[in-house]
């Protein structure tokens, strides 16, 4: 089985090559932001790091799926202690630029998207906000389910539980 070491080594270097290309570029569109997370959820896969970034996963999970089920182990991200509000201002983009720089840093890659915050990250933000408000969350308990949908008033971005 030795010989499949060398390939597999290969594959990560190859995934983590096409991420620093892509990094180096201004945000630009949805095409390239999916792209981004699907290299680094295939990375994961590939590396066995899923539950070291879990929550990572989960933010790029929710850009390649129409729905998300089983959203318990990122409860706490999407809706802290506050369980039982209707809506709640979502406010997590800075969680998701602390996971991925993380998992950048863990990786020697370096990422122009939210160390400088400027435009580039004002642009992810958006983007983001436009893929997530397009897919549902939902949150199960034993006997209950949960829809989460995101969507912006004014300048809040509202998270809505139904």
């Amino acid at each position: 089985m030795g010989w499949l070491r060398p390939k597999i080594i290969y594959m990560h270097d190859a995934i983590l090559e096409k991420l620093k290309r892509e990094l180096e570029k201004d945000v630009v569109d949805e095409c390239q932001v999916v792209f981004v997370l699907s290299r680094i959820r295939k990375y994961l896969e590939r590396c066995e790091q899923k539950s070291y970034h879990e929550a990572l996963k989960f933010y790029c999970d929710w850009v390649l799926h129409t729905r998300i089920h089983n959203t318990k182990r990122v409860e706490n991200i999407l809706l802290g202690n506050n369980l039982t509000s209707d809506s709640k201002r979502f406010d997590n983009f800075e969680h998701f630029a602390s996971t991925l720089d993380a998992f950048l840093q863990d990786n020697g890659i370096s990422n122009k998207w939210i160390y400088i915050k400027g435009d580039s990250w004002e642009k992810l933000k958006c983007i983001l906000f436009d893929i997530y408000s397009d897919t549902p969350l939902f949150i199960s308990s034993t006997d209950l389910e949960e829809e989460l949908t995101i969507n912006k008033s004014g300048s809040d971005i509202i998270l809505n539980i139904t």
